[in-house]
């Protein structure tokens, strides 16, 4: 696409780096780029200082201005705004072209484009995908959902290189109907999520089974068709369908849990189909060391085993932690509901855990839960994260083990999850120091 001389909005600089690879982008084209965000100046430091060697036309930042939206020939949305919003259609409605970040990278990328997505497990099993190929002696990028922009590596990319990209259920409803699908896709899994952002639970399935459409005929997807989640996609898949790898084929783990071997299954049917060899398969998933804030030990402190998985923002994904885990454990659990079911969460912390605390906006809801199911261990609820560790730390004891893996979001009290780590390493720092 053309866009020099074209005037562009960007709709939400936002604090993960899309919005600002998509002015830059649109800059370097030469488009007349125009940000608007409803956050301040302030908020969004970091986001405008990258954009400080940009010809940015103007910022408008803390209000959206109509004629953004109606004077504009390009809209590029950020993925958390839905495409129904008013300003959205207002745009369409003046003949503006709707894009997004992720649109724009399809559209232009060279390379040979491997899709992830589903509930729980994308970054890891993303990661653990470019790792294989990277070691394989491939060029491979990685990006997508995971954070900042792969706009910014186009120009770098050729036709025998690799971009394995996370895609979100917010990004993949916002493409537009014909844009360049990956030749490669994985779902991860399927269960009940940011359902406080989607219309219902058929919305946000829709969004994720966009990836089972391929752009030819020997496009391929790859995901376990014997979860019960995913069985009942099988008969719309419109690629070619391939299973993961067997556990047998899985190395030792350095990163734990049943939920890890399951990514690693996925990763290495990918790599394989990409063709990379089980020896650097299994090598290189021996080697991988996990990612920050999924499950990730902080070692000991007076004796506590401290584990961070701020990055759990789904029930499932705090099941999968407390499976992982040996007990004695402690859980730290709540923030801003998303509208999933607790149930199953609530029932595994009474089989693994000595004691639970329920903090931010849906501590309530999370407390009811447990009371409901007469849970026996420690059941407190406080209003903040410090508050909630406090309140557990007098009852553990040394081997004991505590674990932040919240289950929800955290834009209830926090910037983002990274915020929420940061907030519970400075508490148990606090707590330990005093004793």
């Amino acid at each position: 696409m053309d866009l020099n001389g074209r005037k562009i909005t960007i709709m939400g600089l936002g604090r993960h780096g899309g919005g600002a690879g998509a002015a830059r982008f649109a800059a370097r084209q030469g488009g007349i780029v125009t940000v608007t965000d409803l956050a301040s100046r302030a908020q969004l430091a970091d986001s405008l200082a990258a954009l400080d060697e940009e010809s940015i036309e103007c910022f408008h930042l803390g209000e959206h201005r109509a004629d953004d939206f109606t004077g504009c020939d390009v809209l590029v949305v950020n993925a958390s705004i839905r495409p129904d919003h008013p300003l959205v259609q207002s745009a369409r409605a003046h003949g503006a072209r709707v894009a997004s970040e992720l649109q724009w990278f399809l559209e232009a990328c060279p390379a040979q484009v491997v899709g992830v997505t589903g509930t729980n497990g994308k970054s890891t099993t993303a990661t653990m995908l470019a790792q294989i190929l990277r070691h394989a002696g491939r060029r491979c990028f990685l990006g997508g959902n995971l954070g900042g922009s792969l706009l910014d590596d186009v120009h770098r990319m050729q036709r025998d290189d690799f971009a394995v990209v996370e895609m979100s259920s917010f990004q993949l409803m916002s493409l537009a109907a014909d844009t360049p699908l990956p030749s490669l896709a994985i779902i991860t899994g399927f269960a009940p999520n940011h359902l406080d952002w989607h219309r219902d639970l058929q919305e946000y399935e829709r969004a994720k089974q966009r990836l089972l459409r391929g752009p030819h005929d020997d496009s391929v997807v790859v995901f376990d068709t014997q979860d019960p989640a995913l069985s009942s996609w099988r008969p719309i898949v419109r690629r070619r369908l391939e299973s993961p790898v067997s556990d047998a084929a899985i190395p030792p783990l350095n990163v734990p849990g049943r939920h890890n071997r399951a990514n690693a299954r996925l990763a290495a049917a990918a790599a394989a189909l990409l063709g990379c060899d089980q020896t650097t398969i299994e090598s290189s998933l021996q080697h991988f060391s996990g990612l920050p804030h999924r499950l990730e030990y902080w070692g000991e402190r007076r004796g506590r085993r401290i584990y961070n998985d701020s990055q759990a923002t789904t029930p499932g994904s705090t099941v999968a932690a407390l499976e992982a885990l040996v007990g004695p454990l402690w859980l730290l659990v709540g923030g801003k509901d998303k509208g999933g079911d607790y149930t199953p969460l609530v029932e595994q912390a009474r089989r693994c855990t000595r004691g639970v605390a329920c903090f931010g906006s849906a501590r309530g809801q999370l407390g009811d839960y447990f009371r409901r199911i007469a849970f026996e261990g420690v059941c407190e609820v406080r209003e903040s994260l410090p508050a909630a560790v406090e309140a557990l730390w007098p009852h553990m004891s040394p081997g004991d083990a505590l674990v932040l893996s919240p289950a929800c979001s955290s834009l209830d009290q926090f910037r983002d999850y990274a915020d929420r780590a940061a907030a519970f390493r400075q508490i148990v720092e606090q707590l330990a120091a005093g004793e």
